[in-house]
């Protein structure tokens, strides 16, 4: 219910028991004076006595209350990992002197995709008429979730009138795709070395063995990588950065058609798998890019740096399969934010022509191109089918029904 249609039917609600109160308040006035004595009267201070705290309820402070709601997981920058809770926490303060016996707390927590979470609680409020409000949501999935405003209502002893506050606090959180740790792409290594040396470049970078300063530690880096002098000093771990050296850069091309995904769980798989992407190209230092499009194309030219993978990250939270546009399309209407030597990754769950056509274009424009498959539990050997006829006209193909799969792909085992 809405906040409107909740106000009007309190009121009517309070109208219609305030209506009843006064009934009876006129009727025990006939009583004391066509009835007298002792019964009548006190029926009648009773009736008063009781017609004033209910009236005294209105002034309880609940219409003015003060409240400041904080995230306990969530930085400055409203952000949150895909499958993390939001931990919320609720400091209320009622102002006036009129005694509360407890107070009852409701907000929604809307989503992106047109979900709503309602969430409701109670607490008694302290001698200095404050409380505190504590809960924690369900796993959250990829999208924009909006806190808007926070209602709180208060009853008389009897349960007769009820009296609301509303206090507006709109905050938005963006949870970011779920995201498996990538620690090597031998495939791309490969590249890079002069397995296919046709598609360097030398604007690209890999690194060498001379020492370029000093980073964070990242799991999965070696032994040999850890500076340890740096380590002693800092009192963290730190790891040798190197300077670098040709290596392609890459771009993710990203299927978004209605009819590629049957289940939403393949879309979040493939979109994952782009934001693993980037995220272990953020640590690699590499040149990355993305095209994708929906009702509307979004092009990311391949740069390097954190601002730029954070862009890529944003754009992924809030992607869903609505494009009408074939991959082979996107590569060519924007071929040139590709251009001769890149390396392109299509994450596509179609096995079909469409898909071909786009890995044959790339590789006559001089580039070199894999498909990363998201796949439906069941449909492994139709994967493997597919990776065969592609492995026989020269292309990697990566077929994974869950995240974590798509690591150990990358890292040695491609089909």
């Amino acid at each position: 219910m809405d906040p409107i249609t909740a106000k009007n039917a309190l009121r009517s609600g309070n109208a219609r028991r305030a209506a009843v109160l006064i009934g009876l308040a006129v009727c025990s006035i006939f009583f004391v004076m066509f009835q007298g004595g002792k019964l009548a009267l006190m029926l009648f201070i009773f009736v008063c006595m009781l017609g004033i705290y209910l009236a005294l309820g209105r002034w309880s402070g609940i219409a003015h209350v003060q409240a400041a709601r904080s995230l306990a997981n969530v930085g400055k920058d409203n952000k949150l990992a895909a499958g993390s809770p939001l931990q919320v926490k609720v400091d209320v303060t009622i102002p006036g002197l009129f005694p509360i016996p407890y107070v009852l707390f409701e907000e929604h927590i809307q989503s992106s995709k047109g979900q709503s979470y309602p969430i409701s609680s109670t607490f008694i409020p302290d001698y200095r008429r404050r409380g505190e409000v504590y809960y924690e949501t369900a796993p959250l999935e990829r999208g924009v979730y909006a806190f808007k405003e926070m209602v709180f209502a208060t009853e008389d002893i009897f349960g007769l009138f009820e009296h609301r506050g509303q206090v507006k606090s709109v905050r938005h959180v963006r949870v970011y795709p779920r995201t498996v740790d990538i620690t090597d792409w031998m495939y791309y290594k490969q590249l890079s070395k002069g397995a296919h040396a046709h598609t360097a470049t030398s604007r690209a970078t890999r690194e060498t063995t001379q020492i370029n300063g000093v980073r964070e530690y990242v799991y999965g880096d070696k032994l040999s990588r850890i500076h340890w002098n740096a380590t002693a000093r800092t009192g963290t771990w730190k790891s040798k950065e190197y300077e670098r050296e040709a290596m392609p850069k890459l771009v993710l091309l990203l299927d978004r058609r209605k009819a590629a995904y049957p289940e939403q769980t393949v879309l979040e798989n493939a979109v994952s798998a782009a934001a693993s992407l980037i995220r272990y190209g953020s640590r690699q230092q590499m040149m990355m890019g993305l095209i994708t499009a929906g009702k509307r194309a979004a092009v990311f030219p391949a740069k390097r740096g954190e601002l730029h993978a954070e862009s890529m990250m944003d754009h992924l939270i809030e992607v869903e399969a609505d494009s009408a546009f074939t991959p082979m399309q996107l590569a060519e209407g924007f071929a040139g934010a590709l251009g001769r030597g890149t390396m392109v990754a299509l994450i596509s769950p179609m096995q079909d022509k469409s898909v071909m056509d786009t890995l044959a274009w790339a590789a006559r424009n001089h580039m070199s191109a894999c498909h990363l498959l998201p796949i439906r539990r069941g449909e492994e050997e139709k994967a493997m089918q597919w990776s065969s006829v592609l492995r026989e006209r020269g292309f990697v193909s990566y077929p994974f029904a869950q995240l974590k799969e798509l690591s150990q792909m990358l890292g040695g085992r491609h089909s």
